[in-house]
Order: C-alpha cells, then structure tokens, then sequence
C-alpha cells in the first residue's frame, strides 16, 4: 500500500449500531468526507492517495 503500513477504515451504521464494512486503507488516515448524498465517501491519509468508496457495497471505486 506504497509502503505505508496496513490498517483499516471501519464504516458504521450509527441508526443500528452495527459495522456495515471494514475496508482496507492505510493506517494513518486523517481525513474522512462523506458526499452529501451519502452514497460515496473519500479518505486521504499520509501516503498521499485519496481513495473513494461506494458506501452501499464497501467497494473501492477509484485512487487519485
């Protein structure tokens, strides 16, 4: 993961109190912004890649 050590973005659904995904993303992640039509969220952390998920099906939809 360019060469930063493996962690993990956990997404919860606050509502039911449960963990809908747990996705793999580099460990020091200090950014997390959800679109506001709550279908897709980005994270950014210090390996400088901003990775976008589907927040539906947990899946990786691109890294810029």
């Amino acid at each position: 993961m360019n060469g930063e050590e493996p962690g993990e973005a956990i997404v919860w659904d606050f509502a039911a109190g449960t963990v809908r995904h747990t996705l793999e993303a580099p460990k020091l992640q200090w950014m997390l912004a959800v679109h506001p039509d709550g279908r897709t969220f980005a994270g950014a952390g210090n390996d400088g890649v901003i990775r976008i998920w589907d927040v539906a099906s947990g899946k990786l939809l691109k890294k810029l």
